[in-house]
C-alpha cells in the first residue's frame, strides 16, 4: 500500500501539511501502529512532525538543556518518538 518515497514530505499535496500514517512510518521507520496513531493525535502539522524528528535524530539543537521545546506539540511528538527504542534502530 506505502510508495516508496525518499522526501517524507513529497507525500502531501503541494501547499499541504497533512501528516499521514504512511508518512510518519516513511520518515521513521517500523515504530508501531500504536505509536504512529499516537503521534497523529498530537495534531502536528507535517512541518511540526519534521521538526520533532530531526530533533529525535539528533540532527537539530532547538531544544535547551531542560529538554524542552518551545513548541508544545513538537515536544509531545518528540517525546513519542525518543520513548520509542526502535525509532534509532530502524530509521531510514
Amino acid at each position: 500500500m506505502a510508495t516508496n518515497r525518499t522526501d517524507p514530505s513529497a507525500a502531501a499535496a503541494p501547499g499541504s501539511s497533512t501528516l499521514t500514517h504512511d508518512v510518519i512510518h516513511e520518515a521513521v521507520g517500523d515504530i508501531g501502529d500504536a505509536a504512529i496513531a499516537a503521534i497523529m493525535e498530537t495534531g502536528a502539522t507535517l512541518e511540526q512532525f519534521d521538526e520533532a524528528a530531526a530533533l529525535a535524530g539528533g540532527e537539530s539543537d532547538v531544544i535547551s538543556a531542560t529538554r524542552i521545546h518551545p513548541d508544545p506539540v513538537v515536544q509531545a511528538v518528540y517525546e513519542l518518538l525518543t520513548a520509542n527504542q526502535a525509532y534509532d534502530e530502524d530509521r531510514p
